[in-house]
């Protein structure tokens, strides 16, 4: 399986030459997740400088004096994949956080592929890291997945942590002060966290599409911080269908314990407008197990001793 094998590659390994041969291949073809993932090894490549063209510092006709002619290529082919296969880029490349490694020793990367492959926490957790058949990470009682309204025939939060398709399921509203509140949380457990930086939704079989809402992040369940918010975003619009999105920004530099899709506005439907379908949810990033000392330790540094180790 193509995705399989993709999971296997760590692009930012690999020199500007490599990079450029991946993106004139036809591998990538209708994979625009993994455009993203060789853009962001082109970001962490080094820019060597080389040598100015023959007409000195204002001559024509030559690469940047800062950025070899190889780098420029493979920007440009990256350029010209995007542009066919119509890809949307999460943030501009003039974000200083966007081609930033956010790991810290001792975390087990999860790297996002493609839509339902099995790289996720919830599936790494589910096979015990690895190390045996995968069971729902619910029915083991590994994980914590809640719903804003109590668990029912068609609010299953079981469901989210499962493999299965599920034709009806949703979170519906909770009102506080008259006013609706809709929300699903995955607590990965006290012995985990993960810096969250890729994460994926499948919709139930309903028409009822969410449009408006925030993933959020926590160490305690009490304050919550924004990762990622959505706007008018209209990625979910068949039933089943899966959608996913990078999570970047200052704030996703930490790793959180809990994570919360809260839903901001009406969804598409007439009669249910706060009702929060979903049928799978999974997240992806870099997993740290709070049972291992040494792991303990590097998360309990100052801030900038992380930062100098993230470099």
């Amino acid at each position: 399986d193509v995705c399989e094998v993709l999971s296997l590659i760590r692009f930012p390994l690999m020199s500007v030459e490599e990079l450029h041969a991946v993106l004139q291949g036809g591998e990538l073809k209708g994979r625009p997740s993994v455009l993203s993932l060789v853009e962001d090894a082109l970001g962490l490549a080094p820019s060597a400088p080389s040598s100015p063209p023959a007409g000195g510092a204002g001559g024509s006709g030559g690469a940047s004096p800062t950025m070899p002619s190889t780098m420029l290529g493979a920007k440009a082919a990256l350029s010209t994949a995007r542009s066919s296969q119509r890809t949307s880029l999460d943030a501009a490349v003039t974000h200083p956080w966007r081609f930033t490694r956010r790991s810290l020793p001792g975390g087990v990367e999860l790297a996002y592929v493609c839509d339902g492959d099995a790289n996720g926490v919830l599936r790494h957790i589910g096979t015990g890291y690895g190390t045996q058949a995968w069971m729902n990470p619910m029915l083991t009682r590994r994980v914590d997945i809640k719903a804003s309204s109590p668990t029912a025939r068609h609010t299953d939060p079981r469901a989210l942590a499962g493999n299965k398709f599920v034709r009806h399921n949703f979170a519906g509203p909770r009102y506080i002060n008259g006013r609706p509140v809709t929300w699903w949380s995955v607590d990965l457990g006290s012995n985990h966290q993960l810096m969250v930086n890729y994460y994926t939704l499948r919709h139930d079989g309903s028409q009822d599409f969410p449009r408006h809402w925030v993933l959020q992040g926590s160490s305690d369940g009490a304050r919550w911080v924004d990762l990622r918010r959505h706007k008018e975003d209209a990625a979910l619009r068949t039933p089943g269908q899966y959608a996913s999105w990078a999570v970047l920004g200052p704030t996703a530099n930490q790793p959180y314990r809990m994570f919360r899709l809260l839903l901001e506005g009406p969804t598409t439907s007439r009669e249910t407008p706060h009702n929060f379908c979903l049928s799978n949810v999974e997240l992806y990033g870099y997993l740290y197990r709070l049972d291992k000392p040494d792991v303990v330790q590097q998360l309990q540094q100052p801030p900038q001793q992380q930062q100098q180790q993230q470099q």
